[in-house]
């Protein structure tokens, strides 16, 4: 039997209550998922759905919604220990299957006492670690990783502005345009927000915020088409000005754009602004480039061999753990960081490799001078 797909045999209208499941799973990924949120987690929750249904026909067949119980789900999740999955994966896809409970049982379509996930045994899941943004020696060790890192990523964003001024324009092959990509590498760093909230921030969500060299971002569409306030700090905004000032100029469109050469034909090598440009949305992918551009730079100051782990949801985690040291509570962070819950706080409160050596190094240091 080919694998199990939701996107064909599109739903003319809804199933019946008793229904096929494959058909309910279609229904709900039409109205519940599709268009909704990040396209990221779309496709997480399509290929969590796919995964389940194809694992559901193959088992017991393509049977209504009666015919899903929990030792069906219990026997899925025991299929993807055997495939060795990571239970954080297995934990993504828990959540997405009991989303599509819920909504069967809010239409009614399964009683709240047959809901199939309730007292699935779940993974336990590993202590997670902030993934944080790092530089690695040509040996494969660890060379810098947190706030040192990310000082010596500003140091290759400045340093490709400078190569800039003094040596024109570059393409790689496209243009470059280094204040922007200062401007992002620092809003990233400092909001937290994830990559497809930034690249959908458009000029006009900016107002002045009560500190005068600072800005807040109104109404922001976050994960879930949750709405809330950014704010950006003093030092951050300074970036995003140099930005307007040099390049972007003020005025309505994307924040960040992506600036394309209107009828193929290239503005003065001189001309350092976006203004013979038509701006076009920034895409997720481009955002990684524009990151991963800075980050061999950055290795390309220290020598040969170096090389960095720098993505834009390692920055989000930056945000979150530079948080947690400078005091907040989970709550705090929640609502900074836009998650659903302040569960995930106690991810960001655990130290870096560095710190972590540094500190057991002091207690030897300090045992060792006692003994003395």
């Amino acid at each position: 039997m080919d694998k199990w797909s939701i996107a064909s045999a599109a739903l003319p209208e809804r199933p019946t209550p008793n229904g096929l499941l494959s058909d309910w799973a279609r229904w709900y990924f039409r109205l519940q998922v599709d268009g909704i949120g990040a396209p990221l987690t779309q496709k997480a929750k399509r290929q969590d759905l796919e995964k389940f249904l194809d694992y559901f026909i193959k088992a017991i067949g393509d049977k209504p919604v009666s015919s899903w119980r929990k030792p069906v789900t219990q026997s899925f999740i025991n299929n993807l220990k055997s495939l060795t999955y990571r239970s954080s994966s297995i934990s993504r896809i828990l959540a997405t299957l009991s989303s599509f409970a819920r909504y069967l049982e809010r239409q009614s379509v399964i009683s709240p006492d047959d809901n199939p996930l309730w007292g699935v045994q779940k993974p336990l899941r590993s202590l997670m670690k902030p993934k944080h943004i790092a530089i690695y020696g040509p040996g494969g060790e660890l060379f810098m990783e947190g706030p040192a890192a990310y000082d010596q990523f500003l140091s290759a964003a400045n340093n490709i502005i400078q190569g800039q001024i003094e040596n024109g324009v570059v393409r790689f092959p496209r243009r470059v345009w280094p204040y922007r990509d200062k401007a992002l590498l620092q809003f990233l760093y400092h909001t937290g927000l994830r990559v497809a909230e930034v690249c959908n921030l458009d000029y006009g969500h900016m107002q002045p915020a009560p500190y005068a060299k600072a800005r807040i971002f109104k109404d922001v569409v976050c994960k879930g088409n949750k709405e809330r306030d950014i704010f950006l700090d003093e030092v951050a905004t300074l970036g995003l000005e140099e930005f307007f000032d040099h390049e972007r100029k003020r005025g309505e469109g994307p924040l960040f754009p992506s600036a394309r050469e209107r009828n193929k034909k290239k503005p003065a090598a001189g001309d350092l602004t976006m203004g013979e440009y038509d701006l076009a949305r920034l895409s997720t992918s481009s955002v990684r480039v524009i990151l991963n551009r800075i980050g061999r730079e950055a290795c390309a100051l220290l020598g040969d061999g170096y090389y960095a782990k720098i993505h834009p949801h390692r920055l989000r985690h930056e945000r979150g753990y530079n948080l947690k040291m400078a005091g907040a509570d989970p709550g705090d962070i929640q609502k900074e960081l836009g998650h659903s819950t302040p569960n995930y706080a106690p991810l960001y409160s655990q130290p870096t490799d560095n710190e972590r050596f540094e500190w057991l190094n002091s207690i030897a240091k300090k045992q060792n001078e006692g003994s003395q």
